[in-house]
């Protein structure tokens, strides 16, 4: 029992144990330049699991955790939608989540909450700017499919690598 936690950075892989918790911690890198950094999450006391996003991608944190979950049909699905977004470059796919939707487009992903589709036709206050980067994402398809792909990883394995 304890928490166990698996750093990736820059392609190697560093684990270490500590008690109660069990944490991925994993920056993406695309040739050469930092995208996105997370950390998966097992609570092994409750069996609960989660995700950080560094303060750019929260809002991907939290789709993933709120969204989709330990639900790998769900995954499953996502993943689907991303490999026709591949095939189909100039159409949109859309998944839509009960507070935050995925927006597919080539190469692009992006993540928003949905309360802010209906912002948008409004003109938002400057005041807000800080509450929006913090609702809307963005990331390349690659870094995307590595964060699902290493979170059905860590969900298959019961929190391990």
């Amino acid at each position: 029992m304890g928490i166990f936690r698996s750093v990736y950075f820059a392609g190697h892989h560093l684990s270490k144990y500590r008690e109660g918790v069990c944490d991925i911690l994993a920056p993406l890198w695309i040739g050469g330049v930092f995208t996105m950094e997370f950390e998966f999450i097992k609570n092994t006391l409750l069996g609960e699991y989660a995700v950080r996003c560094n303060m750019e991608h929260q809002i991907v944190g939290r789709w993933l955790q709120e969204e989709i979950g330990q639900d790998l049909a769900k995954l499953k699905h996502v993943l689907t939608l991303i490999d026709k977004a591949e095939q189909s470059p100039a159409q949109e796919f859309l998944w839509t989540g009960r507070e935050i939707s995925l927006l597919v487009q080539g190469d692009e992903i992006t993540v928003q909450e949905n309360a802010l589709a209906y912002e948008s036709e409004h003109e938002l206050e400057t005041d807000f700017a800080l509450y929006d980067s913090e609702s809307i994402a963005a990331c390349g398809r690659e870094d995307f499919v590595a964060l699902l792909t290493q979170w059905q990883s860590f969900i298959q394995n019961q929190g391990r690598f």
